[in-house]
């Protein structure tokens, strides 16, 4: 599969994603965002990647998983450092 048509799957994912967060379906978007969190590493797409690590961020706040959310904002401030990306 191109690497083209990979992010087009993605892209198709995080949307999904995104509306299950919405509809406060915290565990299917958790599992989603968990596997664009992974393309993402591989990929280097930065924006989309931090976007991804935010809604991680608020589902586990959202399931009072706070050791989690704390492993991600740990995880946000140093990607966004690394490329000099201001805090939301």
């Amino acid at each position: 599969m191109s690497r083209f048509n990979k992010k087009y799957l993605n892209d198709k994912k995080l949307k999904n994603g995104k509306q299950l967060l919405a509809q406060r379906k915290d565990k299917e978007a958790e599992k989603i965002f968990l596997e664009c969190y992974n393309f993402f590493d591989e990929e280097h797409l930065i924006v989309e990647k931090l976007d991804t690590i935010r809604n991680l961020i608020e589902i586990y706040l959202n399931l009072s998983d706070y050791e989690s959310a704390d492993f991600y904002l740990k995880i946000y401030e140093l990607e966004s450092k690394e490329h000099m990306i201001l805090k939301p």
